[in-house]
């Protein structure tokens, strides 16, 4: 009996968030916060730089123009007091040369003075009227002190009084404290202006400092406003979105959805869960009905694969039976014409290696052949390089005795040489005794004590050779009886390798009658084990269609319980599928 099942289909609810109408991103509205926050620093920043603009150039008036305008006023002080004192000195003074002097260095000095008014004209450069009307007052008065100034000059070559000189003096010091007078005025007015340049600064301080805190507290405020903001419209919603999916992760899909106005991603992703949610619905409906159908048709499967899987079961029995026997003949010739057809490969094997070793033994029983007569050859050899080298340890011996006999006689030249020596010596002196009529004697004695000498050496000489000689014979006759001994033992051992070979030639050729004997008994094996291994190929070929024909039998009976089984096990994993199927769509709220 079959049923179809029917399941109540829905419409699909596309839901696309992206058609929510976004009016500014969360993206654009973060960045439009940090725009704010940075246009604000850049304002700050261009506020502080033209004050410290307005402070730079207020500071350059101070050093440029009041600081070395007051510098400049000093200097003209300092050179007017030079200018007075020598002018006094020069009133004084009395020898002429000094006068010259002093008269140099106060023009000197007046021409400084008179350099530092057009530098402190540059200074002011027109720009301070009182400046300019101080500038000049001090001018005429450096102007009257200056021609009386040269009135000295005029007056310092004439022999003055004491009274002449102080009257004119004090004439001169007036002009000076009129110069003075004007002097303090201009560094009053440099003092005054330096004072209201420093205030100025100060000004431009204390306002750069208000505009730095305004500009502070307005991004305090606008970072607290922002961050307020980003909260209640950013940090908010996702947590309210975190809390919606944690409830359907749980299985409540009966969650209520919190009401938000954004108009951007947030907004968005609040559509996108509530679509989910009414999606997610649809199908845990769908889930739990089709569960329930399958489930129901998966029972009806399983109780017909059972009745065919039984039947099918008692059929393939019956069969593999039947093919287990046929099988196990045909496992029996398998293995009867292996073991035959092993065998005959085995004899075959054995005649092969049977024929190779009669080939080997045949020439081994010929090289052993060759080597016994190699043998005996070297035996001769041997024996006759003993007999010589015995002869030659003979011949060594005699000379080691002759250089010995000759190491004697050579020592009893050498005794025989001193008595000589000796009898010259007393002759020599004898003769000495006699004066003029032993002096022939004394010649021939000379002349026999120099031939002694000469034995002597000769003697020495000789004894150092049959040294050398003895000491060379010595090693030459270990040497030799040291060959002596290896000679006889080579010979030793060639006699045992010439009874050893001759052994080899006597065993070879029995063992190479023997494997012909093998060869042509493997052969006639070889022969009967062919006409074995054919009758059973054929046997094995009518066994083999037997067994096959079961086989296929079989194939098709134990397919036909294996596809009753598949059935059945498909049927079971379809119920249990649909069972937890109906397991986790119970686990929702709908």
């Amino acid at each position: 009996m079959k049923k179809k099942l029917k399941l109540n289909k829905k419409p699909d609810l596309q839901l696309n968030p992206m058609n929510v109408k976004l009016k500014m991103t969360v993206g654009a509205k973060l960045m439009l916060s940090f725009i704010s926050v940075l246009l604000l620093l850049v304002a700050n920043g261009v506020i502080s730089s033209m004050m410290m603009s307005k402070m730079n150039d207020n500071s350059k008036v101070i050093a440029d123009r009041w600081l070395a305008g007051v510098e400049t006023i000093n200097n003209i002080n300092y050179m007017a007091d030079h200018v007075l004192s020598t002018q006094y000195k020069l009133l004084i003074e009395q020898n002429g040369n000094l006068k010259k002097q002093y008269k140099a260095e106060a023009d000197a000095t007046i021409q400084k003075v008179n350099d530092s008014f057009a530098s402190y004209k540059s200074i002011i450069n027109n720009t301070d009227s009182q400046d300019q009307g101080l500038l000049t007052n001090l001018e005429e008065a450096w102007k009257t002190y200056e021609n009386t100034y040269k009135k000295t000059v005029e007056l310092s070559n004439q022999n003055l009084s004491i009274d002449q000189v102080s009257n004119f003096m004090k004439q001169s010091e007036k002009s000076y404290m009129a110069i003075q007078a004007n002097i303090d005025y201009l560094v009053r007015n440099n003092h005054s202006g330096a004072e209201d340049a420093k205030q100025v600064n100060l000004d431009i301080y204390d306002q750069s400092k208000q505009m730095v805190l305004i500009a502070l507290a307005i991004g305090v405020l606008l970072v607290v406003l922002l961050t307020w903001y980003v909260r209640s419209a950013i940090s908010k919603p996702i947590k309210q979105a975190a809390t919606v999916v944690n409830d359907i992760a749980g299985g409540n899909l009966l969650v209520t959805m919190p009401k938000i106005r954004n108009k951007d991603e947030i907004g968005a992703l609040f559509a996108s869960l509530s679509g989910m949610i009414s999606q997610l619905q649809t199908a845990m409906r769908g889930v739990q009905e089709a569960s329930a159908g399958i489930a129901s048709s998966s029972q009806q499967m399983l109780a017909i694969s059972e009745q065919n899987a039984s039947a099918s079961q008692q059929a393939a029995e019956s069969v593999s039976q039947m093919a287990a026997g046929t099988e196990v003949t045909l496992q029996r010739f398998e293995e009867v014409s292996k073991t035959t057809q092993d065998l005959g490969e085995g004899i075959n094997r054995i005649a092969e290696s049977t024929s190779v070793v009669a080939s080997l033994s045949a020439d081994a029983s010929r090289e052993a052949a060759v080597g016994l007569e190699a043998v005996k050859q070297a035996m001769v050899k041997m024996t006759g390089i003993n007999e010589t080298v015995q002869k030659s340890v003979d011949q060594v011996n005699q000379l080691e005795l002759h250089t010995r006999n000759i190491g004697m006689i050579s020592k009893l030249i050498g005794e025989v040489s001193k008595h000589t020596n000796l009898l010259a010596l007393n002759a020599a002196i004898e003769a000495a005794r006699a004066g003029e009529h032993g002096r022939g004697f004394a010649v021939v004695a000379d002349e026999v004590r120099k031939l002694a000498q000469q034995t002597s050496e000769a003697v020495d000489e000789i004894e150092n050779v049959i040294q050398q000689v003895t000491d060379d014979t010595l090693v030459a006759v270990q040497s030799m009886n040291a060959t002596a001994v290896e000679a006889g033992e080579g010979l030793r051992s060639v006699r045992e390798a010439g009874e050893s070979f001759a052994g080899i030639a006597a065993a070879s050729e029995r063992v190479s009658g023997q494997v012909q004997e093998v060869a042509a008994a493997s052969e006639q094996m070889a022969a009967g084990s062919e006409q074995v291994i054919s009758s059973m190929k054929r046997l094995k070929e009518i066994a083999r269609g037997s067994a096959e024909t079961a086989m296929t039998v079989a194939a098709t009976t134990e397919e036909q319980t294996a596809s009753a089984e598949q059935i059945a096990m498909s049927s079971r994993s379809l119920s249990e599928i649909a069972q937890g199927m109906n397991e986790v769509a119970s686990k929702f709220k709908l």
